[in-house]
């Protein structure tokens, strides 16, 4: 790849690394604030992962609050993508927690059925079961509703993080504009 002349004395770069599915997005915001890509190249270790670089101008109008601005948004975007993360991390908690119960109680009924007398490890070996076919046929009862629950709280949350992004980026084209 042929390597681009640089002039520092005029003009600022920046380098990020973007999931390649929030590229236009990201790509986008940069440009409220007055970034042109320069290049745009796959990241030497992650496939889903590219480095864009940009440039503008080192003299620029309000370069203060555009700067200032930028990182809030900055903030905003990495917070958004936490959220991303961490989508279905309760629902996914109690799904291993309601499994491992399940599964301990298929073992316990197991195991008191080996050595508990005939009787009483029958009686505890059926218990067991049913208490396992219990947590298995409401496990998918309890998820879903946390899923939905989650849901809701991603989407309002992603929302508020969307149009603090946009409030930055309507501020910044307002004072690039010319």
């Amino acid at each position: 790849m042929k390597k681009i002349e640089r002039n520092h004395k005029e003009f600022d770069y920046q380098t990020i690394v973007i999931k390649k599915e929030n590229v236009e997005e990201i790509v986008k915001d940069y440009e409220c604030f007055g970034w042109s890509v320069l290049n745009s190249s796959q990241h030497p270790y992650y496939e889903n992962l590219l480095e864009v670089e940009f440039f503008r101008p080192h003299f620029i109008k309000n370069k203060d609050s555009l700067q200032y601005m930028q990182v809030n948004m900055e903030n905003e975007i990495n917070e958004k993508g936490r959220l991303n993360r961490r989508k279905h991390l309760k629902s996914l908690c109690v799904g291993i927690s309601l499994g491992l119960l399940a599964s301990m109680l298929i073992c316990s009924a197991v195991l008191s059925f080996l050595f508990m007398t005939f009787v009483n490890g029958v009686v505890f070996a059926c218990l067991f079961v049913l208490l396992a076919i219990a947590t298995i046929v409401l496990l998918p009862i309890f998820i879903s509703k946390i899923i939905k629950k989650e849901k809701t709280e991603f989407e309002e949350k992603n929302k508020i993080y969307n149009d603090a992004i946009e409030e930055y980026c309507k501020k910044a084209r307002s004072l690039t504009e010319v």
